[in-house]
């Protein structure tokens, strides 16, 4: 009898271990740092902006070329990013630009799945932490 249980067990663990071992792991917060990016007029046609933000700076999002841009707007020291969430999957993260405001606009190149919503926000650094806009915007990548 012991025997018997002892292989049921034994199964049952090893059946555990394997759905532990195969099963995947929750989607990892992304987080890119923005990189110095050439910024022009044709850039802002293809953009939908959120609002220059109380002076803190101001975001972009680009749906040809899965492209963020970010703008710091004041010389203050503290980073802006762009915090965003693929409405059609788990991923989820921010740029953010920690350049500073004399490097203009600078951006983070992702490669998101067509035709996916994605929802974003304009987000500044200040003295008690990260502030987020309370506009968001939902653009199809």
């Amino acid at each position: 009898m012991r025997k018997r249980v002892a292989a049921v067990l034994g199964t049952l663990l090893m059946a555990f271990g394997i759905v532990i071992a195969t099963a995947s792991p929750a989607a990892a917060y992304e987080i890119n740092y923005a990189v110095n990016a050439t910024w022009n007029t044709d850039h802002a046609k293809d953009c939908t902006f959120d609002d220059y933000v109380f002076g803190a700076g101001d975001a972009c999002f680009q749906p040809y070329g899965d492209y963020i841009w970010v703008l710091d707007g004041r010389t203050d020291g503290y980073e802006v990013a762009l915090y965003w969430d693929d409405l059609d999957s788990a991923r989820a993260g921010k740029c953010m630009d920690d350049l500073g405001a004399d490097s203009a606009w600078t951006g983070c190149n992702k490669d998101f799945t067509e035709g996916h919503t994605i929802r974003w926000r304009f987000a500044w650094e200040w003295t008690n932490g990260w502030i987020i806009s309370e506009n968001y915007w939902e653009t199809t990548a």
